[in-house]
Order: C-alpha cells, then sequence, then structure tokens
C-alpha cells in the first residue's frame, strides 16, 4: 500500500514529464507512417499549453498560500509574477504563429 502511495505521489508531482514524453513518443509515431508535422504548430501549441498550466499553477498554489497564512505581499507577488510567466511564455507561443520562410545564402560580394 505504501508503495502504491509513493508511486501515486511520484506521478502527481511529475505529470508533465510523462506528458512531454507522451507527446514526444506520438510525434515520433506519427513521423514514422510518413505524415507530415508541422513543428511550428507543434512549438505554438506546447507554449501555449504550458502558459495555461504555469497561470492554473500559480492559481492554486496562491490559494492554497492564502489558506495557509492568509493575504499578505508574498503571496500577491508570487501570483502577479508567475502569471506575468505564463502570459510570456504565451507570447513566445505567438512567434509561431506563420510558418518560418526557409532561409536563403546570398551570393558572395565581389570586391
Amino acid at each position: 500500500m505504501h508503495v502504491e502511495k509513493s508511486f501515486v505521489g511520484m506521478v502527481a508531482q511529475e505529470w508533465y514529464v510523462l506528458a512531454a514524453y507522451f507527446g514526444t513518443f506520438v510525434l515520433l509515431e506519427i513521423r514514422k507512417y510518413g505524415e507530415r508535422i508541422a513543428m511550428h504548430r507543434v512549438a505554438r501549441h506546447a507554449l501555449w499549453a504550458a502558459s495555461v498550466v504555469v497561470v492554473l499553477h500559480s492559481i492554486v498554489a496562491a490559494a492554497a498560500m492564502i489558506r495557509r497564512s492568509g493575504l499578505d505581499f508574498v503571496v500577491i507577488d508570487y501570483a502577479l509574477v508567475m502569471t506575468l510567466t505564463g502570459s510570456l511564455v504565451y507570447l513566445l507561443g505567438c512567434m509561431f504563429e506563420e510558418s518560418p520562410q526557409p532561409a536563403f545564402t546570398r551570393p558572395p560580394r565581389r570586391q
């Protein structure tokens, strides 16, 4: 019984790592069978999902801190910093909105 509780506790804490491994496995399986993958879309959605997770985690953690010690500057600062971090990750995902153009080399200049 103790081993099962510790295993569930470990999975509950590291669920995002397991989700990343599973997502990578799915992408590799799709690619193995010849499907094309738009990696800019994968990166965009991964960053957007990460931003949602960061903001939701900050809300839950701030609520737990408020219940434990009341509302003070540390809780407000933590919630604000984590929300801004989530927003920054979201905006980073917006950079992948367009498909990147291929890079072309310029011919060397003649001197």
